[in-house]
């Protein structure tokens, strides 16, 4: 059975691969990021900050982390699913989106705009990689996380393992 610090460090790691693969599309291939794709990649940021901070934590405290987690996961796949529908959608085909001049105001857009930066427009995307767009990845991503959390947060294992 793995520990559950190396569960909460794997899944901040997959959060970081996600968010890199996002980038490196963005600048090798030319893929603005709209304003829910950055806000995809604030709740993966948030994932990785909150998996990765609560595995360096006393291990009693793992499970909330774990729990914390999958609010953001969750979170994540009803964006990932509100992306998918906006882009399926004829009638919102290249809109101007007012979610993204509000998310290009915050502090985090101008002190990292390669980041954080949204393109203010929701256009259709091209596929990104193996045929999927970048938010099916995305709600991939986010379903393979929660259901790690999920599985690790049903398992019955001792509040302190050290005493059991």
């Amino acid at each position: 059975m793995k520990s559950s610090r190396s569960i909460l460090l794997a899944i901040a790691t997959l959060c970081i691969a996600l968010f890199a693969t996002a980038l490196y599309l963005q600048a090798a291939r030319d893929m603005p990021p709209c304003p829910l794709c950055i806000v995809q990649r604030y709740l993966l940021a948030a994932l990785a900050l909150t998996c990765g901070g609560f595995a360096c934590l006393d291990p009693r405290l793992h499970k909330a982390g774990a729990a914390a987690g999958l609010c953001l996961a969750i979170g994540g796949i009803g964006i990932a699913a509100r992306h998918l529908w906006q882009q399926n959608r004829l009638d919102t085909f290249c809109d101007v989106d007012p979610l993204g001049k509000w998310l290009n105001a915050m502090p985090s857009a101008h002190l990292l705009p390669l980041l954080f930066k949204a393109d203010e427009g929701l256009c259709a995307m091209p596929s990104a990689l193996l045929g999927m767009s970048l938010p099916q990845w995305s709600m991939l991503g986010f379903i393979v996380i929660a259901l790690g959390l999920l599985r690790y947060l049903a398992r019955q294992e001792p509040l302190v393992p050290w005493l059991a």
